[in-house]
């Protein structure tokens, strides 16, 4: 098979992933949420948040090292995973300990210490899977690690289903999770064996010492990452009640959702930026503006619609114990539309071997996003936590834009959003009008409505929609 062809079907590989699941993580998500209620989703979100910073540890970068090491030089395949599997079983037995310890030190009720437990016990699954996944992907191999998390997905949607119509509680939910893993890791554990052979665990001290000096700097843009997006629950649980944790963490996890649609437009524009930034500068600040300027088109209407029908949303999905979601759901909004704006800004840095840049931005937005959390949600609660995340998401915006703007990239953005605006009134007005409806009617309508009055206004021209097309076809 031809490097271009293997590349496409992985690609696709990808998409197909991410979109299948998102989509069963989003059902799992409303249907715990349901099941426990607040207090229960609260102590669950801030669990599984709080074990991801020790969880970040045990892996210590050696995902990303891995891959794109492999990638280089196949031949180095066993050296690099007997090895790496080695480190990770020591590092994920002395990070288990350690959150043993912690779990007693924090003033949280037993069912949350139980739950840090469980998740503690997966962490060792989960670093020695995602050792196998990168090696893997290394080999280009996309389609079994692809499977394989449709597959997790897929089972864990019907473990829980029989968790909730047995009633099994919360800490069911946990165990079902590290059984689900379990299973998907058995997979992986058979694909690789039977395509690259046995894991044999290594231990040359040399070549460790090697392996920590050139992964520590993956492992910062972890902790920047994982400061990002999970601090604000962990803050937020410390200074609040767990019912407050899950209003917060309901009206999250329902934007996470939306995050399917930059995946989808940029994972394959990534090479095409990529090529373009070597060959054709001139044509990459067109791509790259045309991503922006259908980002925009997608989101616009999105953020109107939610701000008009915000309590409907969370109504029909979670109930009426989520009520205080509402105004959650609608200042993350905003955060949402800057993260869309975000993908293809820090696509574009990546691109430009920028990649220092890009995990700098990253670390000034977490320490910002740590300092606001402290000072608004004492103050604020759950309400200063989502402002805090809109205003990092959009500090991390400001900053991508200051320098792509150096490198002769500006985008006037009040053009790119003008005609997208004014359609997106239109539809405001039908849904105030018309509010009364059924939601999923009253939403199939304003989409419609939103479509003609874009095409109305000349938005998507043909020439746009032709230059598009030629991209993605080269």
């Amino acid at each position: 098979m031809s490097t271009l062809k293997r590349a496409s079907r992985n690609s696709v590989w990808l998409l197909a992933s991410n979109i299948v699941v998102k989509l069963i993580g989003t059902y799992t998500a409303v249907a715990v949420a349901r099941y426990l209620g607040d207090v229960g989703l609260g102590q669950y979100s801030f669990a599984v948040a709080f074990v991801s910073f020790f969880a970040i540890f045990a892996n210590f970068g050696f995902d990303a090292l891995l891959t794109r090491d492999i990638a280089k030089n196949k031949d180095e395949t066993q050296r690099y995973v007997g090895n790496i599997s080695s480190i990770k079983i020591l590092l994920s037995l002395i990070t288990m300990l350690i959150l043993f310890i912690v779990s007693f030190l924090i003033d949280k009720p037993m069912v949350i210490r139980i739950l840090l437990w469980v998740f503690g016990l997966d962490i060792i699954i989960n670093a020695l899977k995602g050792t196998i996944s990168s090696a893997l992907q290394g080999h280009e191999i996309i389609k079994y690690t692809a499977i394989s998390q449709i597959f997790e997905k897929a089972i864990w949607a019907l473990v829980l289903i029989f968790i909730i119509r047995m009633d099994l509680g919360i800490t069911s939910i946990a165990f079902g999770t590290m059984i689900t893993t379990i299973i998907g890791s058995i997979y992986l554990f058979l694909i690789y064996k039977k395509r690259l052979g046995k894991i044999v665990l290594l231990s040359d001290k040399k070549f460790w010492k090697k392996l920590f000096i050139q992964a520590w700097p993956f492992t910062l843009t972890g902790i920047f990452l994982l400061i990002y997006w999970k601090i604000d629950l962990v803050m937020l649980s410390f200074y609040q009640t767990d019912a407050v944790v899950g209003w917060y963490s309901a009206a999250y996890r329902l934007l996470e959702l939306l995050m399917i649609a930059p995946v989808v437009l940029m994972t394959p524009l990534y090479p095409v930026f990529s090529r373009l930034a070597k060959f054709d500068k001139a044509k990459l600040k067109d791509t790259f503006k045309l991503a922006v300027r259908y980002l925009l088109i997608l989101m616009i209407p999105i953020v109107f619609g939610v701000m008009l029908l915000g309590d409907k949303i969370i109504l029909y999905i979670y109930g009426k114990q989520f009520v205080n979601s509402v105004i959650a759901l609608k200042i993350l909004i905003f955060a949402t539309l800057f993260a869309f704006i975000n993908y293809p800004f820090l696509m574009l840095l990546n691109s430009m071997g920028e990649q220092k840049r890009g995990t700098f931005q990253t670390g000034i937005s977490a320490v910002l996003n740590i300092l606001l959390n402290l000072i608004l949600i004492p103050m604020f609660s759950y309400i200063g936590a989502s402002i805090t995340t809109v205003i990092a998401e959009a500090s991390f915006l400001t900053l991508s834009y200051i320098y792509i703007v150096k490198n002769g990239f500006r985008i006037n953005f009040l053009s790119v959003i003008f005609k997208p605006l004014i359609a997106a009134i239109i539809m405001g007005i039908f849904i105030y009008f018309f509010s009364g409806l059924n939601l999923i009617l009253l939403v199939i309508c304003a989409a419609i409505i939103y479509v003609i009055s874009i095409l109305a206004l000349r938005e998507i021209d043909k020439h746009n929609f032709e230059m598009l097309r030629n991209i993605m076809r080269k």
